[in-house]
């Protein structure tokens, strides 16, 4: 309704993060420079932390959305899984088969990597919220890096997560993976500014519909009735 009223391309508001109307700060240019770079120069392991709200997963939808179709894409935006279902997961993403039979899916997946070799493509993948993976699954996953022969350079893995990231890897039983870290990027405590993320969304509408309020245009019911509950 708000849409078709004020003339607008799209919602302006929503609960989510719109990557396309958002406004990035310095911090966030370079954490998303970084993340890229770390595609482009055949990276394995990148690690990338902030606190909460300081736009990590916003970061991760900008650098999903400038992806090429050379890249397979493999992203867990909700880690909390068991060794299965983590196998599971990568393979249905992946178009590998999972039967509960390890041995088989690495014979698969590093079919995959030596494909993508020749064919000049890559594996990204990234695990969102990563300071809930267990120490077991982070092994895992940096076994799987192991299949990669001396100069592929196909898999790129990014770990995004909270400061709580930081002592996880600090176990030292993941100093195999923390020796491995090509490049980390902690972010500084700025976030993303409300005030910015509304002016540019309003940027992405038409110019007509940006206009100042006037009692003579009337507003759509719904927002009629919010003003008078609030007075």
């Amino acid at each position: 309704m708000y849409t078709k009223f004020y003339g607008l391309t799209k919602k302006p508001f929503a609960l989510t993060p719109d990557p396309s109307t958002v406004f990035m700060s310095e911090t966030h240019q370079e954490g998303l420079a970084i993340l890229r770079y770390g595609i482009l120069s055949n990276k394995c392991f990148l690690l990338l932390t902030a606190e909460v709200g300081s736009g990590k997963t916003t970061l991760l939808q900008a650098l999903v959305a400038s992806i090429e179709e050379d890249v397979h894409l493999c992203m867990l935006n909700n880690p909390i899984l068991s060794r299965d279902e983590f196998f599971s997961y990568l393979a249905a993403r992946l178009g590998l088969k999972w039967d509960g039979n390890k041995a088989m899916f690495l014979i698969d997946f590093d079919r995959l990597l030596q494909e993508c070799y020749a064919k000049g493509e890559r594996i990204l993948l990234i695990f969102d919220e990563a300071q809930v993976l267990p120490v077991d699954l982070l092994e895992e996953i940096r076994l799987l890096s192991n299949l990669e022969e001396q100069g592929q350079d196909v898999l790129s893995i990014f770990f995004v997560g909270q400061p709580e990231l930081n002592d996880r890897l600090n176990d030292e039983r993941l100093l195999p993976l923390r020796q491995r870290m090509a490049s980390a990027f902690i972010s500084s405590a700025s976030r993303w500014k409300r005030p910015a993320n509304i002016f540019s969304s309003a940027c992405a509408t038409p110019a007509h519909a940006i206009s100042t309020f006037s009692p003579a245009r009337p507003l759509p019911r719904s927002t009629r009735s919010a003003r008078a509950r609030h007075g």
